[in-house]
């Protein structure tokens, strides 16, 4: 099957980096498709604070509002990514989304990710993956420090061979499992 990511998107509010790469979820065909993302015209109304979050932080590493996994894979998800963090590895969350409100892509893994202050303080080393499922588009933010570690390319093959082959199947355990396994395998060998 063949697809085109197209370019990510990359922007810097405050030090930090968010990588948003969009991608059709597969429907219940498997087929993928490109999209380019445009911005959303909103109404004119009250500015919104820089910093507001327009989701609520995580206070687990995987967050399923959708109710995608079972019981099992979120606790082996979780487990997965606890494992990372106590290893000094990264602060890796996912959070999966029945939309995204309206906002465009950027704005809001950017806005989100800026309000939640994950990793340690002194490194900045997280990463946050994004599924939208009414859009759906995958968003994969990372944090200043990991942006030497974790490329644009390398953001490209983890959404591509990790995740989309198995949502077009509609198993987004197995994706998130084999996407956690290769950033978790990728810092292992590319952090000191």
């Amino acid at each position: 099957m063949a697809y085109n990511l197209g370019g990510p998107m990359s922007a810097r509010i405050a030090r930090w980096k968010t990588l948003c790469l969009a991608v059709l979820l597969a429907a219940s065909v498997g087929a993928c498709a490109e999209t380019s993302q445009k911005p959303v015209s909103k109404p004119v109304s009250k500015p919104e604070p820089a910093q507001t979050a327009l989701l609520p932080r995580p206070a687990r590493y995987v967050t399923d509002l959708p109710k995608l996994l079972t019981p099992i894979e979120t606790e082996a998800l979780e487990e997965k990514l606890a494992a990372a963090d106590k290893a000094g590895l990264a602060q890796l969350v996912m959070y999966i989304s029945p939309d995204m409100g309206g906002h465009a892509m950027e704005e809001f893994t950017l806005r989100t990710t800026n309000a939640w202050a994950l990793g340690r303080v002194d490194s900045k080393d997280w990463l946050v993956i994004f599924v939208f499922m009414k859009e759906g588009a995958i968003g994969v933010g990372v944090g200043p420090g990991l942006e030497k570690a974790i490329p644009e390319a390398f953001v490209r093959l983890l959404i591509g061979e990790d995740m989309v082959p198995a949502f077009s199947k509609q198993q987004f355990g197995r994706g998130l499992s084999a996407a956690a396994d290769r950033i978790i395998a990728h810092l292992g060998g590319s952090r000191p």
